[in-house]
């Protein structure tokens, strides 16, 4: 379903004097809302539907290895073109679930901690291992320099779920003039149940305290 359809029913919900309740303060609770929901449903180990997953593709560039402390110059280091957005961020881990190589179908590459990466790749039992880690906001990628695959990672495909979905639809997914009200909000229908009802419930008083201020700001 698109964002405005649950925008929609969110305004369906709302007390008569509340129509003038902006769509912006209504979608940041959406995303506020789905986010803490989320990170309470992973932490307890359900799984991770894929309706509520998103996919990045990004370009690849060659760093110098000396630019994260600690890996060693006989490694190659790749570092995504853009900055990844924010995940949700779990007890032990964030909740990017798979970094595959764009061109070569079902590779998927080690997800590893940043500090686990300085150490990844250095036995005798996986220098030909590739892994992936996140560091600051970019997603980098780590071998052996002998590992012929190397030349192939030009392209990454990462997958997750992100603390706010319209960023990632905007900046990584759109083509052309970028609707936000259209794009398909990544949410299960399980979840927006629970959801709207904490919206309505709990969001309502804050929604328009900040639409009040808003409108004070203006004036």
């Amino acid at each position: 379903m698109t964002l405005d359809y649950y925008i929609y029913e969110i305004r369906e919900l709302l007390p008569g004097d509340w129509l003038d309740v902006t769509n912006k303060h209504i979608t940041r609770w959406i995303n506020l809302q789905r986010s803490l929901w989320l990170k309470n449903e992973i932490n307890q180990g359900r799984y991770i539907d894929d309706k509520i997953k998103q996919t990045i593709i990004v370009d690849t560039i060659l760093v110098n290895a000396s630019e994260i402390a600690g890996i060693k110059a006989n490694s190659v280091l790749l570092k995504s073109s853009k900055e990844i957005p924010y995940t949700i961020i779990l007890k032990t881990t964030d909740t990017i679930t798979s970094i595959h190589n764009a061109d070569i179908l079902g590779e998927s590459y080690n997800y590893v901690t940043k500090e686990d990466a300085v150490y990844s790749g250095n036995g005798k039992m996986n220098t030909r291992d590739i892994f992936s880690f996140r560091y600051n906001k970019n997603i980098y990628i780590k071998c052996q320099k002998a590992n012929p695959k190397i030349k192939l990672i030009n392209k990454l495909v990462i997958e997750g779920v992100f603390e706010d979905p319209i960023e990632v639809a905007r900046d990584f997914n759109s083509t052309g003039d970028f609707n936000e009200l259209k794009m398909e909000y990544p949410i299960s229908d399980a979840l927006w149940n629970y959801m709207k009802e904490q919206i309505i419930n709990n969001g309502l008083i804050s929604i328009q305290a900040e639409n009040v201020e808003e409108k004070q700001g203006r004036s």
